[in-house]
């Protein structure tokens, strides 16, 4: 499944579940980050598409590797990421170090890491609170779409008797 989101790859961000995390960076638009085993149920992959395809405008894609047998409406929630759109603004009344952290790690979001664990849980909760969250919504889906194809073959006729 791929999904487009017209915004800079520099905006959005992945954050950590209990999927493996992987980041990729070479410059703040030039980035991939991963969660999940490549190539299986669950695997979610973003990424800058306008730098793939050589693009003027802004184009970040996102991707989830959804295994068709086991899949559902519910499942495939189930497995959407949370996507942080970190485009707005940090509170007026951060300041000091909690301020230059979140300004790290809104451009840096490896750092987080780096931080101990109440400081990195603080941070990515003011993080949160300024961004918006990208989310599948619950829309109609046409049938054809849902059921599995299924090659049909003509009927074969049989024109007399053969012996072996």
């Amino acid at each position: 499944m791929a999904i487009d989101i017209p915004v800079a790859r520099s905006r959005l961000r992945l954050v950590k579940d209990q999927r493996k995390y992987m980041l990729m960076k070479y410059s703040n638009e030039n980035m991939t980050e991963y969660l999940g085993v490549r190539s299986s149920h669950g695997n979610v992959k973003l990424y800058n598409k306008a730098l793939e395809r050589g693009l003027e405008r802004d184009l970040t894609r996102l991707e989830i590797t959804v295994d068709y047998e086991r899949c559902s409406w519910g499942e495939f929630k189930r497995l959407f990421p949370v996507v942080l759109d970190n485009g707005s603004q940090l509170p007026d009344d951060l300041t000091g170090r909690d301020y230059v952290l979140c300004m790290a790690c809104l451009e840096h979001p490896e750092y987080l890491q780096h931080l101990s664990y109440r400081k990195g849980k603080k941070i990515e909760q003011l993080l949160a609170t300024t961004a918006q969250n990208v989310q599948p919504i619950d829309a109609e889906i046409p049938e054809e779409w849902t059921k599995k194809k299924t090659k049909m073959f003509d009927e074969i006729q049989s024109y007399g008797q053969y012996q072996i």
